[in-house]
């Protein structure tokens, strides 16, 4: 859930991820954001990926970044 009380958008940071997917790129107020995972990670270690929000018209208020990792899903706990 994004809250605010201003527009905002998003943006991915290179290089964009082929692993994931979000379900809108700006929006405004409270609002939700929808990140999937679009292919299993098998690689043996984790996956990285940078959301950036950006205030809309309004320079005051610094960007915000969001880490999503992705877990190895081919790791099974014993």
């Amino acid at each position: 859930m994004i809250q605010s009380n201003i527009s905002w958008q998003l943006a991915i940071a290179a290089p964009a991820p082929n692993w994931m997917t979000v379900n809108k790129l700006a929006g405004s107020n409270a609002d939700s954001l929808v990140v999937t995972a679009t292919m299993d990670n098998t690689t043996g270690g984790y996956k990285f990926a940078t959301i950036i929000a950006t205030p809309v018209n309004n320079s005051t208020l610094l960007p915000v970044r969001v880490t999503v990792v992705q877990y190895d899903s081919s790791y099974k706990v014993k």
